[in-house]
């Protein structure tokens, strides 16, 4: 092996390559298999998928990766929030809807599984929805700007 470019078999298995994994890509099947823990993980693992994929060229190199967990693991505040605004747009249009929010907590309440103790309601996630946007949409014109919501999420760590 050369020690540029992609990992081998060889390279993870056989001989130890020196490069780092710049070039390693993984695509939307393998998140799916990495967000194993419940049967219904799939839709989550797509917007985690997406929210990584900060290139939007359909796969997650190895630098995305890195970049994305350095800013969850040492960011600051601001780009943690950043970070997590990315996540719940969903479309990437600037603003969280109450549609994308929904989305999103229903692929957290379905990951989470209908053997939780005490037992979710079936409306759970669009109470959290609401609970969310009567926190958050400040000026109440139906969506969150990322001002609102880093506003917000300052304000209640603060409290």
């Amino acid at each position: 092996m050369s020690g540029k470019g992609l990992y081998s078999r060889e390279g993870v298995y056989g001989k130890r390559s020196h490069s780092p994994p710049f070039n390693v890509k993984i695509g939307l099947n393998q998140m799916d298999a990495i967000i194993t823990f419940r049967e219904y993980s799939t839709t989550y693992a797509h917007f985690l998928f997406n929210a990584f994929d900060t290139d939007h060229n359909g796969a997650v190199s190895f630098e995305d990766f890195i970049k994305g967990l350095s800013i969850l693991l040492r960011g600051t505040i601001q780009e943690k929030l950043n970070w997590a605004f990315n996540l719940y747009d969903i479309n990437k249009d600037g603003y969280i809807t109450k549609e994308e929010m929904l989305d999103i907590m229903k692929a957290i309440y379905d990951m989470m599984g209908k053997c939780t103790y005490p037992v979710l309601k079936e409306d759970a996630p669009r109470q959290h929805v609401e609970t969310f946007f009567q926190k958050m949409d400040k000026n109440k014109d139906g969506v969150v700007t990322i001002d609102e919501f880093i506003e917000s999420c300052q304000k209640v760590s603060d409290e």
